[in-house]
């Protein structure tokens, strides 16, 4: 015997507006598909046919369609600024890099990402490559509405996100040929102002480098900055004292240009990944007893765990991408920026930052 008209209906609206709920607060995401009829019917404890009537009414409002032969969806163009106030899951994947060191890029990254996420009101799922891995399937399987790329990105990557048409931003300088979300740093313009204020002020005669390996286009922006920066100061831009290092083993890069003739450098620019090493010569050394330590410039203020004593200047003080990616990302979803977005972001104060 069924139940009277009545009860049923009033069933029905409270169970489509709990499969709504569920839908507004992103536990069902867009096209993601509902339970049959029989299951949906023991999950809530009633019988078919307030089931069937619960769905007409979500399928009225246009949040769920129905699939002959195959089932019920929720509607997989649905407006997503019907979900605007729900916790967005985000993920952040550092592409072909399994182990990142403290000071790789991806960590300083994720610190900051994590840092803006609860006032955005996004919630974020970090992935290192594991083994031919699928980007796509684990957006899929992780319920992801969006992903942040970072690590070793190449077209490749774009190609697979973009023909899945999956709404992504790649952090970070790259040179891609692929049309690509990407914002990264105005790293030639930064190091050549922030560099040439330095060697002013200093009146610096030799600049070293010790920063990535070459193929990195992070590496070259940076070294061309700095040869800007020398040439505008009317120095001699030595060729032998820019180490590019795979590695960026900042010990052999210290006793590279620290045994270079005519004489070592008055200042070394350095990356995050280089400055443990560097410290260790000067300590090894006791370059920092008899005042013979080089002016320390460092790309990344932030990076400088380990003594930062001794860090005299920096490029940034902060990760500047990881401070506005996800604000990006958030403007890419919900439609207020274009896709592809391009961006190359300059840092907000243009003094060259000293530490000490």
């Amino acid at each position: 015997m069924h139940p009277p008209l009545k009860e049923r209906l009033s069933h029905s609206r409270e169970i489509a507006g709990r499969i709504s709920e569920s839908i507004y607060t992103g536990r069902l995401l867009p096209g993601e598909k509902l339970g049959s009829i029989r299951c949906l019917a023991n999950r809530f404890g009633v019988g078919r046919q307030v089931i069937l009537s619960a769905i007409g009414l979500l399928s009225d409002s246009g949040l769920v369609v129905t699939k002959a032969k195959t089932g019920t969806y929720v509607n997989p163009t649905l407006d997503r600024r019907l979900v605007k106030d729900r916790t967005k899951r985000i993920g952040l994947l550092s592409w072909r890099i399994r182990k990142p060191p403290q000071s790789a890029f991806s960590i300083r990254l994720l610190q900051n990402v994590l840092r803006t996420a609860p006032q955005h009101n996004c919630e974020v799922f970090w992935q290192a490559e594991m083994a031919a891995l699928d980007p796509v399937q684990w957006m899929t399987e992780a319920r992801l509405d969006a992903l942040l790329v970072t690590g070793l990105v190449d077209d490749d990557l774009v190609r697979t996100l973009n023909q899945a048409k999956v709404t992504y931003l790649v952090v970070g300088n790259y040179e891609l040929q692929e049309p690509a979300s990407q914002i990264s740093l105005d790293l030639v313009q930064d190091a050549r102002l922030v560099l040439g204020r330095l060697l002013a002020r200093h009146q610096f005669r030799r600049l070293a480098l010790a920063v990535g390996p070459a193929d990195l286009a992070a590496t070259r922006q940076l070294c061309q900055g700095a040869k800007l920066a020398v040439n505008d100061n009317k120095m001699t831009w030595q060729e032998e004292l820019c180490v590019r290092d795979q590695n960026e083993n900042g010990f052999a890069a210290m006793k590279q240009v620290m045994t270079a003739a005519p004489g070592p450098p008055d200042a070394i620019l350095l990356t995050a990944r280089a400055f443990p090493g560097v410290a260790q010569y000067i300590f090894e050394h006791r370059l920092h007893r008899n005042n013979k330590k080089p002016f320390l410039i460092l790309d990344f203020c932030d990076t400088a765990y380990f003594y930062p004593e001794m860090v005299d200047a920096c490029i940034y003080e902060r990760e500047v991408l990881g401070d506005i990616a996800l604000e990006r990302l958030i403007g890419l979803y919900f439609g207020s920026l274009d896709q592809p977005w391009r961006e190359n972001v300059t840092q907000c104060t243009r003094q060259a930052t000293t530490t000490t």
